[in-house]
């Protein structure tokens, strides 16, 4: 499996709107799927896309408005991609 680059935004933006417990999700995701791994996951301080958070980039590709949710399903579906490279 390719690394997976994870980058949260962590700007007060993104922070207040819910980017403070994606590490947390993202963390329990990967530790629930065997696969730390091939997984790296760092913050930024500001993306710049602050109408759009909060915001994570998963190998360069941008991913806004992000909630839980959806961030189960935006790392469920970039692990396939992954595996599949």
């Amino acid at each position: 499996m390719k690394t997976i680059e994870i980058t949260i935004c962590m700007g007060s933006s993104c922070y207040s709107r819910g980017n403070g417990r994606s590490y947390e999700i993202i963390r329990d995701f990967v530790a629930q799927k065997g696969i730390d791994a091939s997984v790296k996951i760092k913050g930024c301080r500001c993306g710049g896309e602050c109408v759009n958070g909060p915001n994570i980039w998963i190998n360069g590709e941008f991913f806004p408005n992000i909630d839980r949710g959806s961030l189960i399903d935006i790392l469920n579906c970039s692990l396939q991609k992954a595996k599949g490279e």
